[in-house]
């Protein structure tokens, strides 16, 4: 882990794969001991066709987050819903699965999550091609908000497991389904479609930025959109992690997902999007509307194998800068790009706007 020389951040939106989330590398006992006796709930139906014609004005707009999902509000635990399974060993299984026909993918989130030593969470697909957990005691935040990254299909199944003598019972309950209406891997402004002014960061004219790449990362915010941060140093240098993003995609820090090195290993687009590493959590240190930034901090350290850089910064003003510019992002639901500019940059106002002064 390193620090970096000043790098330009461009805040605009993201996407996904799912993939890797800090947790233990297990497989879940119902898929280890095929259980197939599972309850489902069904999440209404999501009228798409409205949430396509609020896109065709949203999409235009710089000032908020990018959108693909629906969130449907929930209150979902083992106390009201699912099934307990007594296992030989005296220890406890709960499952349930979730059914939101139409989705693309479906994520979870959770406004109680304090699990025990020993517990263990997963959430799966039905055709177990996405299997995220085992979460564990290692997730559980202060005020015991949690999130899942996405898995694919419009069937999901939870799995609590819980041993028989646990310190306490543990605690859960869903807040929130999100349901994908839009595809993650075609959707208009998505994965391959960015400017042509946006390379990829395998591509030569980004050799010289390969640390700086590391910077950049993907936040799913809200449960429902992406945006992009950046990982930045502090003046200790100490390496805690402090993530900066833009105040319009400020959602309950607690619940948000953050993904890195979410890009392609060459030059070229690759033929499906790739793989990532993420985690959750995180709590609001600074925020403003007028400067439009947000600066949080995630609850755990970055794993070293997720190889994080931590970006410099530099508070000098300045009215123009005339050397070569250049930024690291994931713009408008790419993967992540490099882009400079040989004309230098001046200050203005966020979006233009003359009455928040050169903010930007």
């Amino acid at each position: 882990m390193k620090t970096s020389i000043l790098i330009l951040i461009i805040f605009f939106f993201g996407f996904f794969d799912a993939n890797s989330q800090i947790s233990q590398n297990k497989l879940p006992y119902g898929i280890k001991n095929n259980l197939s006796d599972i309850s489902f709930i069904l999440m209404p139906e999501v009228n798409v066709e409205r949430l396509q014609a609020e896109d065709l004005v949203n999409d235009k707009l710089k000032g908020i987050p990018w959108r693909f999902g629906k969130n449907i509000p929930v209150s979902i635990s083992p106390d009201n819903s699912g099934n307990w399974i007594n296992l030989p060993s005296g220890d406890k299984l709960w499952q349930l699965g979730i059914v939101s026909e139409g989705a693309y993918s479906i994520n979870l989130s959770f406004d109680k999550y304090k699990l025990p030593p020993g517990a263990e969470l997963f959430i799966y697909n039905t055709d177990y091609s996405d299997v995220l957990g085992a979460f564990t005691i290692y997730n559980n935040q202060e005020d015991k908000y949690f999130a899942a990254t996405l898995a694919r299909g419009d069937s999901i199944i939870v799995e609590y497991y819980e041993p028989r003598l646990s310190e306490f019972k543990g605690k859960l309950n869903i807040s929130k389904v999100t349901h994908a209406y839009r595809d993650p891997y075609q959707f208009v402004r998505g994965f391959g479609h960015s400017g042509n002014c946006n390379l990829n960061v395998s591509c030569p004219e980004a050799d010289d930025w390969q640390d700086q790449v590391n910077a950049s990362v993907m936040l799913l915010t809200g449960g429902n959109a992406f945006c992009s941060g950046v990982l930045i140093n502090n003046t200790k240098e100490d390496f805690k992690p402090y993530i900066l993003s833009a105040n319009h995609c400020y959602r309950n820090p607690s619940t948000v997902v953050v993904w890195f090195n979410w890009q392609s290993e060459n030059c070229e687009n690759p033929d499906s999007p790739p793989s990532y590493n993420s985690m959750s959590g995180a709590v609001s240190k600074a925020r403003n509307t007028g400067t439009d930034f947000w600066l949080m901090k995630l609850n755990q350290n970055i794993p070293h194998n997720y190889n994080p850089y931590f970006a410099g910064w530099n508070r000098t003003l300045e009215e123009s800068l005339d050397e070569t510019i250049t930024a690291v992002h994931h713009p408008r639901g790419d993967i992540k790009k490099f882009s400079y500019s040989e004309n230098g940059l001046y200050a203005a106002g966020y979006l233009n706007d003359a009455g928040i002064g050169d903010s930007h």
